[in-house]
């Protein structure tokens, strides 16, 4: 599972103690966690022996055992979810611009069909004419 947290310090045995402020729950939406219940967590720093300074960012994947998968500064990971709204801007504008294009061929549709159904009416007037013009004719 993928927490935000925040490097409280770093020990020379390799381990660092971090405060979970975030997780990303299974619909990947994510949930605070609240001042309160956030309790530092010590881990163990793989073995890439990276150093985060007191008070960066990071980005951890956590295993169901509390064991780290992986952990990366988050400020390439928080800079993408800040341009994320410019992202769906631009999609909300390209579905309404899709919508607006449907709307027009939904319209367009709706003028043919009753042009069609004119000319039916039509068509049906011309040969209801036609049959008495015949039954005239006939007597």
């Amino acid at each position: 599972m993928l927490h935000l947290a925040k490097v409280l310090g770093q020990k020379s045995s390799g381990s660092a103690e971090l405060q979970l402020l975030a997780y990303q729950q299974p619909d990947t939406t994510w949930h605070v966690i609240g001042q309160v219940k956030s309790e530092a967590l010590s881990i163990e720093m793989p073995s890439e022996k990276v150093s985060y300074g007191e008070g960066t960012l990071v980005v951890i994947e956590l295993s169901d055992d509390n064991k780290v998968r992986s952990i990366q500064d988050a400020t390439d990971w928080i800079l993408d979810m800040l341009a994320m709204p410019t992202f769906l801007q631009q999609e909300i504008e390209r579905l309404e611009a899709w919508r607006q294009s449907l709307t027009l061929e939904s319209q367009e549709l709706a003028r043919r069909n009753l042009e069609v159904e004119a000319r039916l009416e039509h068509i049906q007037a011309l040969e209801e004419s036609l049959r008495k013009e015949r039954k005239s004719q006939q007597v």
